[in-house]
């Protein structure tokens, strides 16, 4: 396996003062959306992996109130400082941020009643363990819920292979020749029983994005993990790059469906056993 997460967290670094902050509604959506699916209770104890600025995080805090806490924590450390600064303006007493592995975290065990992570577990290069200590974590009985990716996305988009060619290289979620554990739902269930999850269900939904013009798709790229695929350009071909972006966009406009792009996820749900 090849390990990323340094870079990943680099990444996630740099584009935390814009991430979900653009004015494209997804991450929190999608957050928000799994908090509903957890099914959380007033005074629950949560866990949130990979909390990134907040999306699942605040949903859990409404829905546990006062009387429940939910810890989150993120590999990027500006990630962490945001959120724990929003945290702080929100008045939040019942909610704890600090920067710690998803893969090797150091939790106390069975600690919580549920374990949320949107969109983070397929960035580890070892899943299984990442799981399983999610599952050390969570008291017998206790609830996981978590997002991933469907496969490719809106087919529209797909000259996004021309613009960033190397953009499967080196990917995060390089599993060295080994299956896809999010292929399917079936082999994504799989996993989650290794682990030592049961009654795993999964729900897949699709979310259309839409941009205002070719610079606020820009912006948006910048401001969430594509931004790998723009730094892995040398920065002086950035410009060539973009123009051939702007091209396809400024096409796209024109069409039917305009600047949308429709974001395909799965929600899954489980039980500790």
């Amino acid at each position: 396996m090849t390990d990323h997460r340094a870079a990943i967290a680099g990444v996630f670094d740099r584009a935390a003062s814009t991430y979900d902050a653009t004015g494209v509604d997804f991450f929190s959506l999608v957050g928000a959306t799994l908090v509903e699916d957890a099914g959380l209770s007033a005074g629950d104890q949560v866990l949130d992996v990979g909390c990134g600025r907040g999306a699942a995080l605040f949903a859990a805090a409404d829905a546990v109130g006062p009387a429940g806490t939910v810890h989150g924590f993120d590999l990027a450390p500006t990630m962490v400082v945001l959120t724990a600064a929003e945290a702080a303006d929100r008045g939040l007493a019942n909610v704890q941020v600090e920067v710690m592995d998803a893969q090797e975290p150091t939790l106390p065990a069975a600690a919580y009643d549920a374990v949320l992570s949107s969109l983070v577990v397929f960035f580890l290069p070892d899943p299984l363990a990442g799981l399983r200590a999610w599952r050390a974590a969570v008291r017998t009985g206790g609830r996981l819920a978590i997002t991933t990716f469907v496969g490719r996305n809106d087919e529209r988009w797909s000259w996004l292979e021309d613009v960033f060619p190397d953009r499967d290289s080196g990917s995060s979620a390089e599993k060295d020749e080994e299956p896809d554990p999010f292929g399917s739902d079936e082999s994504l269930h799989s996993l989650l029983a290794e682990a030592g999850f049961v009654d795993a269900s999964s729900r897949v939904r699709a979310h259309v994005v839409r941009f205002e013009n070719p610079e606020h798709w820009q912006r948006w790229s910048w401001s969430h993990g594509m931004r790998t695929f723009w730094e892995r350009i040398p920065e002086s071909a950035r410009g060539d790059a973009w123009g051939a972006a702007r091209r396809h966009l400024e096409r796209m406009r024109d069409e039917p469906d305009g600047l949308s792009l429709r974001m395909t996820v799965r929600y899954t749900t489980a039980t500790a056993g």
